[in-house]
């Protein structure tokens, strides 16, 4: 997708580390959203309205690939419920990124991924990233809705990736 350049509130107090590749922006208590680049900035409204409604995100900002796999899956493994986000297709993309990290070090747990379905395919529509973003459904509104409805569906209706039956396969 291509999108126009323009200015976003700078998303830290101070300068972070950049060693690491990533930053953890809040913490929640019923799971964290992984986002990258502007997307982060979407992460963070949408987390506060979720916490409004109960629901308490917190926000990991990926801003360097590759980054320290071995750290980011271990502030990742305690977090309950992960989403991620992305101005990207689904496969291949950043959240499949995230799946991988997880996978390869054996961490089960329940993963939804949010960015640009495939099988809508490319968008010749022109226009700015929010018109964009409303139409493959990555607006702050939709991923609001999604992940609203993610939550809802309990955790006895959800498969943590990496698990079959309860057993990693």
């Amino acid at each position: 997708m291509r999108l126009d350049r323009m200015p976003c509130p700078d998303l830290y107090e101070k300068t972070p580390d950049f060693q690491n590749g990533f930053a953890v922006l809040g913490e929640g208590k019923d799971g964290c959203i992984i986002s990258t680049g502007f997307m982060t900035h979407t992460a963070m409204g949408v987390s506060d309205t979720l916490r409004k409604k109960g629901i308490d995100l917190g926000v990991i900002d990926v801003y360097r690939l590759p980054t320290n796999e071995d750290d980011l899956a271990e502030v990742i493994k305690n977090s309950g419920k992960v989403i991620t986000l992305e101005e990207h297709f689904l496969p291949g993309g950043f959240g499949s990124y995230i799946l991988e990290i997880l996978n390869d070090r054996e961490i089960a747990l329940p993963v939804k991924r949010l960015g640009l379905p495939f099988d809508r395919g490319y968008c010749y529509t022109y226009g700015g990233r929010e018109k964009i973003h409303e139409y493959y459904g990555v607006n702050p509104e939709a991923v609001a809705s999604d992940i609203g409805a993610y939550f809802a569906l309990g955790d006895e209706e959800l498969v943590p990736v990496g698990a079959s039956s309860g057993q990693l396969t």
